[in-house]
């Protein structure tokens, strides 16, 4: 009632509300700085690098001429190998039944 009063007649509010405005003033300037602390420790930091070159990935097929090429020559090579043990084989004197014991 004697709130109204204050009001209506344009007078200064009492002493307790202008502690209780103060105090709620402190009290949010206070829930403002602890907000943007805990979010200040929260956010992330944004590091910026240098960018990346990324080179585009070449098909591994092979056209068939050039796997052609290539298993041919690994045919050569393995037959070589095996002439070359045949001939040593026979100048040692190896036969199939010790080669099999």
């Amino acid at each position: 009632m004697i709130r109204i009063l204050y009001n209506y007649f344009g007078m200064d509010s009492c002493k307790s509300c202008a502690t209780l405005r103060a105090q709620l003033e402190i009290a949010n300037f206070e829930k403002k700085e602890l907000m943007g602390t805990i979010l200040g420790l929260v956010k992330p930091e944004v590091i910026q690098s240098a960018p990346i070159i990324v080179e585009p990935v070449k098909g591994k097929g092979v056209p068939w001429h050039i796997r052609q090429r290539e298993l041919e020559e690994e045919d050569r090579v393995k037959a070589k190998i095996e002439r070359r043990i045949e001939k040593e084989e026979k100048e040692l004197g190896i036969t199939e039944e010790a080669k099999n014991a």
